[in-house]
């Protein structure tokens, strides 16, 4: 059958099926019923070879024979005396119809080849790549498996994430495990808010992965570890059913963790807090979780770096602390806190040097509410940087209304959170609020607590006190002693005046260790040039020993409480009258 000289139908036919399966991207080819190439697909051309060399784009106007076609090929593929064997044997193959064989192409690339015969005669033959199927499929199952890695794994840490986590409590819960073979650990990384504020989020992201390994080294093969949150891990052991074991493996945790994790040579000191919750009677995989997670609360409400168990007290008292933290956001929105002022007193001379001003909640229904009742739902809300903002911005209107009245108070101090002291501009945000207020920088003290500076991660705390000390504020380094690296704090910051903790001044007229350390202190200070402050003074026998050692400054409830600020005036004059001291007016 010729197709050359057709009705021009026939070719109008052929060229649009050539051009249909022209793109297919595997080789695919019709012949009619006497060899004549009619259709192929570009692939086909490839495949084939040279034969196809000045074949324009309609194979059926050119009489191509399928032996020819075959012969072309096999000489490129193999030496030229395997090619009459291999041709002969490739024609008696083609000769059988609706048949299918494995062969290799050309290019070296293995083909599935079919040939199907049409019901006018003709054949169509098709050459699949297996590579590429096989391929396609492996891809598809590879994507499939990431998908499902990703959805069930947290891309950083590549642990399990809490999808994965509830899913596999659950299996566990519905097994026939015993009711208290089941403990989840809810562990929280301590400071590592602070990391990522210093150090920024490669150093957050480095601390994560290192936290995640020392938790992967502790837990069994039949045990289970997932990230659940940005600085959250859940553990749940199975068949660790003695208690002593948990609180040891707990432990060990805590002491990895409070270990300094380096990154780019700098010490990244966190710590971590656990919460650890047992499986008892009717207990779900939600309820184990919410119990770990109040345990948790417990054990960074009793200072963090530790763990707790829960038990069922804790829930009472963990709703009641989240109604707080929900209780101190409001008040900040509504500007609740106010300074309550205590004043700070001249050893030598009486003379009043200045007020620090304290934090108090002016809370609607029940009064004015310490620092006690609000300071951890404040940590808590992250609310730290706004309470110091408002706190100092108040004393300083309050030293600028006691300026106006004539009322004679030389300074106020103010203590400063980690929150604030990472604020980038700090010393120019404050020299801001000092000019709104027309105060002399010169006239706010800042109180640094010593554990804030232990803190400093990468040395932006120990800069921001140089730069407020260079701008004239007054630096205190307050609760001087309870820390974990006093002497370094003091080098690091060199602050003007040292407040000697409470701690080493309440009984210090009867206990002689209290004297010695107390003496060594103040020694120290004051041979590098540093005044001090004893703070918690409340009797008269500790303030003359103080005094006697050399003590510079005195605070405490000795000479007034914490007071409002209208209540200031008055003790003022109350106090110069009742000590004889001449009043010096502003």
């Amino acid at each position: 059958m010729k197709y050359d000289a057709g009705p021009a139908s026939a070719q109008q036919v052929l060229s649009a099926i050539e051009d249909a399966i022209g793109a297919v991207p595997f080789p695919i080819c019709i012949y009619d019923q006497d060899d004549t190439l009619l259709a192929c697909s570009d692939a086909f051309r490839d495949a084939a070879g040279a034969i196809f060399e000045g074949v324009g784009p309609h194979a059926y106007e050119h009489s191509l024979k399928y032996e020819d076609i075959v012969r072309c090929r096999l000489s490129k593929q193999f030496p030229e005396d395997e090619v009459p064997a291999r041709l002969m044997a490739e024609m008696k193959r083609h000769r059988v119809q609706d048949e299918m064989s494995v062969d290799m192409l050309m290019d070296g690339q293995w083909m599935r080849r079919s040939r199907i015969a049409s019901k006018d005669g003709n054949l169509i033959a098709i050459a699949l790549p297996i590579d590429e199927i096989v391929e396609r499929t492996a891809a598809l199952s590879r994507a499939k498996r990431e998908m499902e890695h990703q959805a069930y794994h947290d891309p950083l840490t590549d642990l399990p994430n809490r999808r994965a986590l509830n899913e596999y409590l659950s299996r566990v819960f519905d097994s026939d495990m015993m009711l208290d073979d089941v403990a989840v650990f809810h562990v929280d990384l301590d400071k590592f808010k602070l990391i990522n504020d210093t150090m920024g989020h490669d150093a957050g992201d480095s601390v994560l992965l290192e936290a995640a390994k020392i938790l992967r080294s502790e837990v069994r093969a039949t045990d289970f570890v997932a990230r659940v949150g940005g600085d959250e891990f859940v553990l749940v052991f199975t068949s660790l059913i003695d208690r002593e074991n948990i609180a040891n493996v707990a432990q060990r945790i805590v002491d990895k963790m409070s270990q300094p994790i380096y990154y780019d040579d700098q010490p990244c000191q966190i710590g971590a807090s656990i919460g650890i919750a047992m499986r008892e009677a009717f207990t779900t995989p939600e309820r184990i979780i919410m119990d770990a997670d109040i345990a948790l609360y417990e054990a960074k409400l009793a200072g963090r770096g530790r763990f707790s168990f829960y038990h069922a007290g804790h829930r009472a008292k963990h709703v009641a602390f989240k109604r707080r933290v929900l209780e101190v956001r409001e008040a900040i929105q509504l500007n609740a806190f106010e300074p309550f002022f205590q004043p700070q007193i001249c050893s030598k001379t009486g003379e009043i040097i200045g007020f620090e001003a304290l934090a108090r909640w002016r809370d609607r229904e029940k009064g004015i509410r310490p620092p006690s009742e609000f300071l951890g739902a404040i940590d808590e809300a992250n609310l730290l940087f706004e309470l110091d903002e408002m706190i100092i911005r108040k004393a300083l209107r309050r030293l600028s209304d006691w300026d106006a009245d004539g009322v004679s108070v030389p300074m106020v101090s103010a203590n400063l959170s980690t929150g604030i002291l990472m604020k980038e501009n700090l010393t120019d945000h404050l020299k801001w609020m000092c000019d709104a207020a027309e105060i002399a920088p010169e006239r706010l003290g800042l109180e640094v607590l010593e554990n804030v500076v232990v803190d400093d991660q990468n040395g932006v705390i120990s800069q921001n006190v140089r730069q407020l000390k260079a701008a004239g504020f007054l630096i205190s380094l307050d609760d001087f002693g309870t820390g974990n690296a006093s002497i370094s704090s003091l080098r690091s910051l060199a602050p003007h005046r040292i407040k000697l903790a409470q701690e080493f001044v309440t009984g210090i007229h009867c206990d002689e260790g209290l004297q010695t350390i107390a003496t060594a202190i103040i020694g120290l200070a004051q041979s590098l040039g540093m005044q001090i402050l004893c703070e918690g003074v409340e009797g008269e026998q500790d303030r003359r020993v103080l005094e006697a050692m050399g003590c510079d400054y005195f605070q405490g409830f000795l000479f007034a409480k914490p007071m409002e600020d209208i209540a200031v005036p008055i003790w003022i004059d109350d106090y110069y009258e009742d000590t004889g001291h001449t009043l010096k007016r502003a």
